[in-house]
């Protein structure tokens, strides 16, 4: 009584580890609670059940008595080949068929009619549940609906090969089983569906405008985030953080229906030069979630108004050389003729006023050699 009351104890302690390890993965709690032989003196066959427990492939000892085995790694189905099912104990195998994914629980006997092979097994489902058992065709459990198991605690010689047994309700999560083998095989399927302990569904996801993207400091920037669930509801969060991977700026959660889900996002105008990354995260009721990285934005620095035109060639007028047109008269004084030109040429009319002195200094010249020739 209590070792019985110590195995339970264990068996619960082992499920309750497992549901809080491995909240979001499926497993199957294995627990062999009793095994018996029976070999009559002639035997040649011997009966040779234990608790040990064998899964897939190679049909490798996975463990004895209490076992959780994966029915999920990283939230993919896990689908054992087929191994052999004789074995020294209980040959567990893991897959998948047109009826769904399944768990078949083998034990080999194929002994003389005389001896005995005995097995009782309690399972319980984490983040799964039963939706139904199927028998091999070929290699059935006897009598398995009429409620009777057909060990007899503590004397396996009276253990009748007859009499198996599976108990079971649908969308459970336990079940337990009775096998008794002597020239047989007992072999069933346990079919299973998950919890919901899958991620919803990001499908069509786009952003408008597209990302990666370049924006100017200080300019106004809205993002259309654009996708399809097959959840509802949906939460949705769009974060953006900055290069060393803090948050800056944060918009939801968002309550999305099931069908398309349309997000606006305001980029904040006061971002520091650089390259920030935006993610959005998608979660349903039951926290199942997922984070996916939609892209960078690379804000610049905006250039100023003036540098925008084109570069403009500044001249600078140097100021001409004035000319002027000195003539001195008979009196020694200065006459200055026109007036100072800005030009590098002189104006018609300035050529016409120095002919025109010149000419006035020519007569005043000859006038002059006229009355010193006639003092003399």
């Amino acid at each position: 009584m209590k070792q019985s009351v110590l195995i339970s104890f264990i068996f619960i302690a082992l499920f309750a580890f497992v549901g809080f390890a491995g909240a979001q993965e499926a497993s199957v709690a294995i627990d062999a609670t009793y095994t018996a032989n029976y070999n009559p003196p002639n035997a040649t066959l011997i009966a040779n059940m234990t608790s040990n427990i064998y899964v897939g492939n190679s049909s490798e000892l996975f463990g004895t008595g209490n076992v959780v085995l994966p029915l999920t790694v990283n939230q993919v189905h896990v689908v054992d080949q087929n191994g052999s099912e004789n074995v020294p104990g209980l040959y567990v195998q893991r897959g998948s068929d047109v009826f769904g994914k399944f768990i078949m629980f083998t034990t080999y006997g194929k002994n003389l009619n005389v001896s005995r092979e005995s097995i009782k097994f309690n399972i319980q489902l984490t983040n799964a549940r039963v939706s139904t058992i199927i028998e091999d065709f070929a290699e059935p459990y006897e009598n398995s609906t009429n409620g009777i198991c057909g060990i007899v605690a503590g004397n396996a010689q009276l253990d009748n090969p007859g009499e198996d047994e599976y108990n079971y309700t649908i969308h459970g999560t336990t079940a337990e089983f009775c096998s008794i083998t002597s020239d047989g095989v007992d072999s069933v399927k346990l079919y299973y569906i998950f919890d919901d302990i899958f991620p919803p569904e990001v499908n069509n996801l786009s952003t408008n405008p597209a990302l990666p993207l370049t924006k100017k400091e200080n300019t106004p920037l809205t993002l259309s985030v654009n996708f399809v669930s097959n959840e509802a509801p949906i939460y949705t969060t769009l974060t953006l953080k900055n290069s060393t991977g803090e948050v800056v700026s944060v918009y939801g959660p968002v309550t999305g229906i099931l069908g398309p889900v349309s997000l606006m996002f305001e980029v904040p105008t006061n971002l520091a030069l650089g390259t920030y990354k935006l993610f959005m995260n998608v979660r349903d009721s039951r926290m199942n979630e997922q984070t996916l990285e939609l892209g960078a934005i690379t804000v610049i620095k905006e250039k100023s108004s003036h540098s925008s035109k084109k570069r403009q060639t500044l001249t600078i007028d140097e100021p001409e050389p004035e000319v002027r047109v000195h003539v001195q008269d008979s009196e020694d004084e200065i006459i200055v003729l026109g007036e100072p030109s800005k030009d590098k040429t002189f104006s018609n009319w300035s050529l016409i006023l120095v002919i025109l002195s010149a000419l006035n200094l020519l007569i005043f010249l000859i006038v002059l050699i006229i009355a010193i020739s006639r003092r003399e």
